[in-house]
């Protein structure tokens, strides 16, 4: 397994088949982390563990993986557009060698999250430099949806005052906090102008879980509002008690609903389409 590279200073393709030489190539990889001006893309064969909330395992399997300059892991199969695992900003990444085979440990210490992978086969590993744009600001349906609801109310709670707007976290921003102080709610608002997926629940569990240690005892609800949902999605609503509504018809999943009545609801699968 080499460590060679080859290309442009923007891409460099590292040579794997030269050396059989692990520990050359963790010291290579951790060399680009350590830099944090290069994303990594690895093609492989590979198990991933996490451990945190819960515990999961994936066993071995031709997967994508990238690690970005700012700590995020994004780990994808074949198909659908949100990761099967990933870890956001901030996280501590570093490569390793076990059992002859090259580790990816990434942590978040604050949370004592970790998603750990390992290398039975490398099929390609890439580094990349990547611009950032600064130009890109929240246009149309998104803005729109928030100053609706700044202007007219929150829709599943019209006693609820607006407390927070684009509120700062660990995690990114909150965009519409909520509070009925009569019944003791707090509402976390994220708003996405597109079909939500897996990324977007799981986003905003973490402002949840976060307004959690912060909010006194209050009964906090995450409200997801987007312009569509995935399957895979509205099981996570519903796992974590969530509401969603949809952008285009503001029709509500009710928190109490089950999973087999939305199922086999026509009209309430008609919002991820």
């Amino acid at each position: 397994m080499g460590c060679r590279e080859s290309g442009e200073d923007y891409y460099k393709i590292v040579n794997i088949h030269i050396y059989k030489n692990l520990d050359e190539l963790k010291d290579l990889l951790n060399k680009y982390i350590y830099h944090k001006d290069h994303i990594i893309i690895i093609v492989g064969y590979m198990k991933i563990i996490y451990r945190g909330r819960a515990s999961s395992e994936a066993d071995y399997a031709r997967r994508l993986l990238m690690i970005k300059p700012d700590g995020t892991l994004l780990i994808h199969e074949a198909r659908g557009r949100d990761p099967v695992n990933w870890q956001p900003p901030g996280s501590i990444c570093s490569f390793g060698i076990e059992n002859q085979e090259l580790k990816l440990r990434c942590q978040r210490q604050q949370y004592n999250e970790e998603v750990i992978v390992y290398f039975k086969d490398l099929f390609h590993i890439g580094v990349a430099i990547l611009d950032v744009s600064n130009f890109f600001e929240v246009k149309g349906v998104e803005r729109d949806i928030v100053d609706q609801i700044i202007s007219t109310g929150l829709p599943i709670d019209r006693n609820a005052k607006l407390v927070g707007k684009e509120i700062s976290t660990p995690h990114g921003k909150i965009d519409l906090v909520y509070i009925n102080n009569e019944r003791n709610i707090m509402y976390i608002i994220e708003v996405k102008n597109e079909k939500a997926g897996v990324a977007a629940v799981d986003q905003l569990r973490r402002y949840v879980e976060y307004m959690k240690q912060h909010s006194r005892g209050r009964n906090i609800i995450g409200v997801l509002i987007a312009n569509g949902i995935s399957d895979e999605a509205i099981k996570l609503i519903l796992t974590y008690d969530f509401i969603f509504l949809n952008i285009r018809n503001l029709r509500i999943i009710k928190r109490e609903r089950k999973l087999d009545t939305y199922l086999k609801d026509s009209s309430v699968n008609s919002l991820s389409s």
